[in-house]
């Protein structure tokens, strides 16, 4: 360790003293900076930033990949789950090519600023002066030029399959504690007095490994030598810190160098025990007791060109990156990406089965059967509530009805899979692939999407989904429906202690069950079936607008758009649908009459459940409430359900609903995506037409806030943006574009998500 105190190290620590001691004071006077100027200046540096090192970068390439370059390698077959960003260097340089910045840059005001900026950049004064000062120090130059490389390559995260266990074990040790603090104080002290460290050991630190590829080996290593010895330089002059310095552990490794903090119960140091009193000692003791044997290890290495940041309780766990017998690269499920250009490949994520799995059933596991427990120790802790016998009887009753439960959580979660999911640059964009191998019990294929012909003519977004019966809470649903008259019939009887009372609530629910069963076999024997093509799609669009928004304020012009959302589900039976509606108004004037029936004075004599207005039109009927419509004065604006023989659609705007309710191909589809092809979803999202939707808005309220778009908007130094400026910096945001994804299950029931993003 002493190497690290030797003359040339010695010497390596002035530049670091020299910036550390004048960054307190650089900062203190940059306090005096205007907002304004800094702001201009982090901007106009960002831009012109990566957009030098686009044009930097474009004849200089970074070297060609292939899988086998990638983190893909490093981490092992079995991790829970891994995510990559691969070509930084060439996404940053799409970045700043792109349209966005493009346009940004020749907006009149940004020119104005970038130009204000460069020349007081180049002729620096005062605090500005300090500060480039500051920034062209070598040892700030190589942190920089590392900083830059690390966001260049290759950023990538893995956690191993220990983070399988970790989950659950937190969880469950959560689940127990959360169950005891509804228990009171007492019980949480004698839960936390019984654990032993068999308890503590289920909390584990699970292996977490965040890496970046870089060019520069040699001043990484540098700067991490002068780390350490700076970190130990501090600590000869802090003495609370000699315990962190005797587990500051250096490796010297092949292909680089390690520098491991240790943290286990030795850097507890013995002073942060004194004063205590006696039970703040016994918990610290039994902590001790708890960590002995334990130690977590941080790690920042540098190796093959790599800087490694991990987080183990195993301490070699740095050491042993990409020491596997077998990587992710190998899984059998990554064979999709062999037909994928390297080059192109900007993400990569993947989650294995079992850390999906450990995920469901650390948040699902006995679900029911822990809130059913606490019901029970509720009713064991009142002894007035009832006859003991009776009730621990109807808490295992309780108990039985959480498992069945449990039983059908576990079911929808058995059927996890691996996840695999990435993205590619393309001309237009990016375009990227997911494959989901769990059992898709949801969504199901159709083949045309027929909803999709219900979508409008411009909408700004869409989702159409064609939906699987969904049989198990359809079951759940029955179950409770068959259990709930026992339980709340218990629950009256021990709420009411007069008997009187008991008998009359009893009288009500028996008399309001058989209603809310009826309305369940209405749904499932008249409205279900006649929807049972499960095709249902959410439509937004921005073609319905107003000038006036109040009568005292002045006109709009141009208009402003108004957002107009509907959804539309396909019918298979319009008849047996307007029946099924007309037995629940029916339904509903029986609750009406019940609750006249218990009291008489609730429910006003002339009062009546309203009907829906009827209205004919193209194809079918429109129902409506003339009532609710005329509170809103908007011109266009009618809360309605429009119903044809093929489709129902509810929404508010007269416009979109009678556009949606002419069936028409859809424009705005995916290229990939044919009218025979099976899909069980399809959504777009034109962004671009979302900005300009908002855009005569942002016009209006500069207008009535300045009453002249050439006018400054406020007061201060510098360039100060007109309203006009505002709306040119908003329309480079039209470049945000479209995107649209499909979903379908493929042959071998794997649900397969394709989607694009175009800036063009």
């Amino acid at each position: 360790m002493n190497q690290f105190f030797a003359r040339e190290n010695l010497v390596m620590l002035l530049p670091w003293y020299r910036v550390l001691t004048t960054t307190r004071a650089s900062v203190q006077r940059l306090q005096g900076w205007s907002l304004h100027t800094l702001l201009i200046g982090v901007l106009i540096a960002g831009i012109s930033g990566q957009t030098a090192s686009a044009q930097a970068t474009a004849t200089s390439e970074a070297p060609a990949i292939t899988l086998a370059d990638t983190a893909l390698t490093l981490a092992p077959q079995d991790a829970a789950f891994f995510m990559t960003n691969l070509n930084m260097q060439a996404g940053w340089r799409e970045l700043a090519n792109g349209n966005f910045v493009t346009r940004l840059r020749a907006v009149p005001f940004i020119q104005q600023l970038e130009t204000e900026f460069n020349t007081q950049w180049e002729n620096p004064q005062g605090e500005l002066a300090t500060a480039k000062g500051m920034l062209d120090n070598v040892i700030v130059q190589d942190v920089l030029r590392l900083l830059q490389e690390m966001a260049s390559q290759e950023m990538f995260i893995y956690g191993g399959d220990d983070w399988c266990e970790a989950i659950q074990g937190v969880l469950e040790f959560q689940n127990e504690f959360t169950s005891k603090m509804s228990e009171g104080p007492e019980a949480i002290q004698s839960y936390v007095n019984g654990l032993t460290k068999a308890d503590f050991d289920r909390i584990q630190i699970p292996t977490t490994v965040l890496g970046f590829r870089i060019v520069d080996d040699a001043n990484a290593r540098q700067l991490l030598d002068s780390l350490e010895a700076i970190i130990r330089l501090a600590g000869m002059q802090a003495e609370e810190l000699q315990p962190l310095l005797a587990n500051l552990l250096r490796a010297d490794l092949e292909d680089g160098q390690t520098l491991t903090l240790l943290l286990n119960s030795s850097v507890i140091p013995a002073a942060a025990f004194e004063n205590m009193d006696e039970e703040e000692a016994e918990i610290a003791q039994k902590f001790m007791e708890f960590v002995e044997g334990r130690s977590l290890s941080l790690t920042l290495g540098i190796r093959s060109n790599m800087v490694l940041l991990v987080m183990s309780e195993d301490i070699a766990a740095a050491q042993a990156v990409g020491e596997n017998d077998t990587s992710l690269l190998d899984h059998e499920h990554l064979e999709l990406l062999s037909e994928v250009e390297p080059s192109q490949l900007r993400s990569i994520a993947f989650t294995s089965k079992r850390w999906r799995e450990a995920q469901w059933n650390a948040s699902f596991h006995r679900y029911f059967e822990r809130v059913g427990a606490q019901l029970g120790l509720a009713l064991g802790s009142d002894s007035d509530l009832g006859d003991p016998e009776e009730l621990q009887a109807w808490h295992q009753d309780i108990l039985e009805d959480a498992r069945w439960m449990d039983q059908q959580l576990q079911e929808l979660g058995a059927d996890s899979g691996d996840m695999l999911a990435w993205s590619t640059s393309t001309d237009a964009g990016y375009e990227g692939y997911g494959y989901d191998w769990s059992q898709n019990r949801f969504m199901t294929n159709a083949a045309p999407l027929s909803i999709l012909d219900y979508a409008g003519t411009a909408p700004i977004i869409l989702f159409g989904i064609k939906q699987q019966p969904l049989t198990t809470l359809e079951k759940v649903f029955e179950h409770l429906l068959d259990r709930a008259p026992y339980h709340v019939r218990k629950i009256i009887q021990l709420a009411e202690s007069d008997s009187e009372e008991s008998e009359k609530a009893l009288l009500v629910f028996d008399q309001a069950w058989p209603l809310a069963q009826e309305a369940y076999e209405i749904y499932r024997d008249r409205i279900s079936p006649s929807l049972k093509e499960r095709e249902t799609l959410l439509s937004i669009a921005a073609q319905w607008s107003t000038d006036t928004l109040n009568p005292n304020f002045p006109k709009a012009t141009p208009p402003l758009p108004l957002p107009e959302v509907a959804i539309a589900c396909r019918v298979t039976n319009r008849e047996m649908l307007i029946e099924g509606c007309v037995e629940l108004f029916g339904l509903m004037d029986r609750v009406l009459d019940l609750v006249r029936e218990m009291n008489p004075n609730a429910v006003p004599p002339e009062y009546s459940i309203p009907r829906p207005t009827e209205e004919s039109i193209a194809g079918g009927s429109r129902y409506f409430y003339p009532e609710l419509n005329n509170e809103v004065p908007l011109e266009g604006f009618s809360l309605q359900l429009a119903l044809t023989e093929d489709v129902l659609v509810v929404g508010y705007s007269d416009r979109q609903i009678a556009d949606m309710l002419r069936p028409k191909p859809l424009r705005t589809r995916p290229a990939w995506l044919t009218p025979t092809m099976p899909v069980a979803a399809v959504s777009y999202a034109d962004y671009a037409a979302m900005f300009a939707a908002f855009r005569p808005w942002i016009e209006y309220g500069i207008t009535m806030s300045t009453g002249d778009l050439d006018a400054p908007l406020f007061v201060s130094p510098g360039p100060i943006p007109t309203g006009n400026d505002v709306l040119q910096i908003w329309d480079c945001f039209s470049s945000a574009g479209k995107a649209a994804a499909t979903v379908s299950l493929n042959e071998q029931g794997v649900t397969v998500t394709h989607w694009f993003w175009s800036a063009k």
